[in-house]
């Protein structure tokens, strides 16, 4: 299995609608080698918008092969990055390491943030907010 970014495939579609608002798919289950656990991925759209079940087979395509968490929550954002130019996303890899030397119940959380998701206080807290169950509805709109 290839982890080229390239080489997979994500059918994205035009935003014609234009959709501004953040999108998150969380509690996204996987399992690796190395480690298992959930990650939640979001994203501010810009010109270009993905189904929402891609989001999975992105998350089970960099988790197949053996690899770091960090390595496969930067992954994760770079593949979205590059193939939806949005205004910004977001990667939370919430995982267990069992093995030699590893304690039960213990989790690592890694993150990869791009654009506003990186650069803007309050979208970052409104993206985490989310991941964690504390976000509320916002009928604000964001500037373009």
């Amino acid at each position: 299995m290839t982890t080229d970014p390239l080489a997979f495939e994500l059918t994205t579609f035009h935003n014609d609608a234009g959709y501004d608002e953040l999108v998150l798919v969380h509690h996204i289950t996987f399992r690796s080698p190395m480690f298992s656990g959930v990650a939640h991925v979001g994203y501010l759209p810009g010109e270009r918008i993905v189904g929402l079940s891609k989001f999975a087979r992105v998350v089970e395509h960099y988790a197949g092969p053996a690899r770091l968490q960090e390595r496969l929550t930067r992954q994760i954002a770079d593949l979205l990055e590059l193939r939806l130019l949005p205004r910004g996303v977001g990667v939370v890899v919430d995982a267990a390491h069992p093995g030699p030397g590893g304690r039960p119940g213990i989790r690592t959380r890694t993150t990869a943030m791009t654009g506003s998701l990186r650069t803007d206080p309050a979208v970052r807290a409104e993206f985490f907010a989310a991941v964690d169950g504390r976000y509320a509805s916002s009928s604000r709109r964001r500037a373009r």
